[in-house]
């Protein structure tokens, strides 16, 4: 009886119909002809974006030449019994029927596939995604917040004390307003040769050492020389100095006393440039779930620009829509998998020379990456502030906080690859500096006001 009114009401029935097809398959119906049956319904669906009627289903099986008479036969015999059945159960029985009825097959192929994996020793981590992808099937989905009758959820989540993940660099964690945002992208753009990598890993090195997990994944630099970034900053040793020369007495001590502390996870990948897109950030992120439980709250990418899309074709490496696309695809594989993304990338060569002035426009590709993150931050350094040791950060886009456009000093230990808080005094900017940053903020300003004259209407109306 469930399957004829399963089989009748997807044709009969447009609500039953909305709520059951995004899970139908065809494999969950063991009768053959049930089975063509919902294959013919898929396949019209598929090219004509709606619910066939039992007329469209008989066009489709009898011109489906793969279909022998004698099923086609049976078919038309079956298909007349589904559509003269009319003992129909009330809607909502239905659902919940139809949804617990695809769950038990669903299980029912998860256990046969994981049988399958035992005898040919095959990879067991998938054995629990199959069993928690077919458990996890549930027709009823969450619309969104309800801002009237949710308000209780929406209050507990302003109390939340992790809301953000905050860096341990003062001025950096103002100027991304506060720390990361579980969910949002956020992109340090800089010329060539400035630190983008020294930022990656010391933010790698600061959360982990807080307890926080982090996957670093870089387009352009080996895991050996990440991981001997991360060694200078966590275990406090000089950079120059891991190498054949080490001093494994010392190093074996300091990791020890490192790794007694509370500490999250650090995972450090190694891609070839170009070559991995967001589907294998993804794939990467639930192996680490499957085979060691870890879940990760920052994914740091370095830099997006050595990164590929998985929609865009190669053919168009380079252009702004592809860069864009690259930026979209990661923002919404941090927002599906509840973690805060950090990337950087390159300014393009309009801003070779304004160490002190690069914005927006210098963001390689255009806006292409600045129209997707949710923080655009650039990092400024002249010859006189390398010697310094010392970075500019400019906050050139913001959905966290009203500091658009401030610059913020921060310190940096090129020995032990390290961001450093400075003191009050050693915060100044040059005077020569801002006098720069000034004229070309009167500079900003002019063109905002030039674009808005351009764009106002002057017929009167």
């Amino acid at each position: 009886m469930l399957l004829n009114s399963l089989l009748n009401s997807l044709v009969t029935n447009h609500n039953f119909f909305g709520e059951v097809f995004p899970f139908l398959k065809a494999e969950y119906f063991t009768k053959k002809t049930d089975r063509l049956i919902v294959e013919a319904i898929l396949k019209y669906h598929l090219k004509y974006n709606k619910a066939p009627s039992f007329a469209n289903i008989r066009l489709q099986l009898d011109t489906d030449y793969d279909i022998c008479q004698e099923d086609t036969t049976e078919l038309f015999k079956r298909l007349k019994e589904i559509e003269k059945f009319k003992d129909l159960p009330d809607l909502k029985a239905l659902i919940d029927q139809t949804e617990q009825y695809f769950k038990d097959r669903a299980l029912e192929k998860a256990i046969n596939e994981s049988i399958e994996i035992i005898e040919k020793n095959g990879n067991r981590g998938e054995i629990e995604t199959k069993i928690k992808d077919a458990l996890s099937i549930a027709f009823v989905t969450r619309l969104g917040h309800d801002y009237w009758n949710d308000v209780h959820e929406r209050m507990l989540w302003y109390e939340k004390e992790d809301q953000k993940i905050p860096l341990n660099v003062i001025k950096m964690n103002e100027a991304i307003g506060g720390g990361l945002v579980r969910k949002a992208m956020f992109c340090f753009m800089a010329n060539t040769n400035v630190g983008k990598s020294i930022i990656g890993s010391h933010c790698a090195s600061s959360l982990v050492t807080a307890g926080h997990n982090v996957l670093l994944c870089s387009g352009e630099m080996s895991e050996q020389e990440m991981l001997k970034r991360h060694d200078a900053n966590i275990l406090d040793i000089s950079i120059d100095t891991l190498g054949p020369s080490l001093d494994k007495a010392l190093f074996k001590s300091r990791f020890k006393t490192a790794c007694d502390k509370p500490h999250g996870i650090l995972i450090v990948k190694e891609f070839p440039t170009g070559t991995a897109n967001a589907n294998h950030i993804k794939k990467l992120i639930h192996e680490a779930w499957t085979k060691k439980k870890i879940k990760f709250d920052v994914v740091i990418l370095d830099g997006l620009n050595n990164f590929a899309s998985y929609k865009i074709p190669a053919s168009q490496t380079g252009t702004s829509l592809y860069v864009k696309s690259v930026a979209e695809e990661n923002r919404a594989l941090c927002m599906e998998e509840d973690f805060a993304l950090l990337t950087f990338a390159q300014f393009n060569r309009g801003a070779k020379g304004k160490q002190d002035k690069a914005d927006l426009e210098d963001v390689g590709e255009a806006y292409a990456i600045s129209q997707t993150v949710d923080f655009a931050g650039s990092m400024l350094q002249t010859d006189e502030l390398r010697e310094q040791g010392k970075y500019l950060i400019k906050n050139l886009k913001t959905r966290f906080g009203k500091n658009k456009g401030v610059i913020y000093t921060i310190g940096i230990d090129y020995d032990k690859m390290r961001l450093t808080n400075l003191a009050e005094k050693d915060q100044e900017i040059p005077m020569h500096i801002r006098d720069q940053l000034a004229y070309q903020k009167q500079l900003e300003e002019l063109k905002e006001e030039s674009n808005f004259l351009e764009d106002a209407d002057y017929s009167g109306t």
